[in-house]
């Protein structure tokens, strides 16, 4: 399919009530590995962000839009559960680029309220940690280890979650407030993956733990497991997805941060 800046604006303007000549700027914004964007400004100084969904076969966009609808999420303006190309309202903001104890306690309480939304009779997916399994080349080691805590902590209370928390999914703004975008892999699961998931891609030890501190409740033991649960997690959907030089370098980082952490840790089985 075209996904070119043309296309783009063919998108918007079929779906909005903008015309051509009230478009004053479009531009490529974002190419990650499920999601395409081009940022669009118009002539009534309103920005948008146009949306085109990358590797749809890997991702289930009926269920991102249920769950858009269940954050009562307000900035998206259409959404095609077909292809998952959509159009939504600009946050004004920007990529986080560091974390502080402000931005970390902000982060708390905006993974928290997530976590914290009534599910009810809603189809959201639960997490599926098994999916894939068969295709990944994990050491038997690791295989074994990555079963055992999967299965250890098989009851844990289940919520809402997010499910792919990185730097590159989190805006900040001039408040320091913070704002969680792109619910494409958002799943019922724990609380313990959603945190340890932001710490392995984009904190610190010392701000994971911080951030731990910040939501509450939580027991460290179990957070430090499911840094390697998400690790391993991770290189598994490494070996689900198109070899491109950028995953097989993504899965290289993901390899030494489990390295680290299987060295900073005791694990009990």
């Amino acid at each position: 399919m075209d996904r070119s800046k043309n296309h783009a604006l063919d998108f918007f303007i079929k779906h909005t009530n903008y015309s051509s000549n009230q478009i004053s700027r479009i531009e490529p914004i974002h190419n990650g590995f499920t999601n395409l964007s081009y940022l669009i400004e118009t002539s009534d100084q309103q920005k948008y962000q146009v949306r085109f969904a990358l590797n749809s076969e890997l991702v289930n966009r009926v269920n991102e839009y249920q769950v858009i609808t269940l954050l009562k999420n307000d900035l998206f303006i259409y959404f095609d559960q077909a292809t998952g190309d959509c159009i939504k309202k600009w946050i004004v903001g920007h990529e986080v680029d560091y974390f502080d104890q402000t931005r970390l306690e902000n982060l708390a309480k905006a993974i928290k309220k997530i976590h914290q939304v009534q599910v009810g009779n809603c189809s959201i997916l639960p997490i599926d940690y098994y999916k894939g399994i068969e295709n990944a080349k994990l050491a038997m080691r690791h295989k074994r280890l990555y079963l055992s805590l999967i299965n250890k902590y098989r009851d844990l209370p289940k919520h809402l979650t997010h499910s792919d928390l990185n730097a590159h999914n989190i805006l900040v703004d001039e408040y320091n407030q913070i704002h969680l975008i792109d619910f494409e892999w958002s799943r019922i699961n724990n609380a313990y993956f959603d945190l340890a998931n932001m710490a392995r891609e984009s904190l610190s030890l010392e701000q994971a733990y911080y951030l731990v501190d910040c939501y509450g409740g939580l027991d460290l033991k179990i957070f430090n497991e499911f840094l390697i649960i998400s690790c391993l997690f991770a290189l598994i959907w490494t070996y689900n997805m198109q070899q491109t030089d950028k995953i097989i370098a993504y899965r290289k980082d993901v390899e030494k941060r489990l390295a680290y952490y299987l060295e900073s840790f005791v694990v009990n089985l």
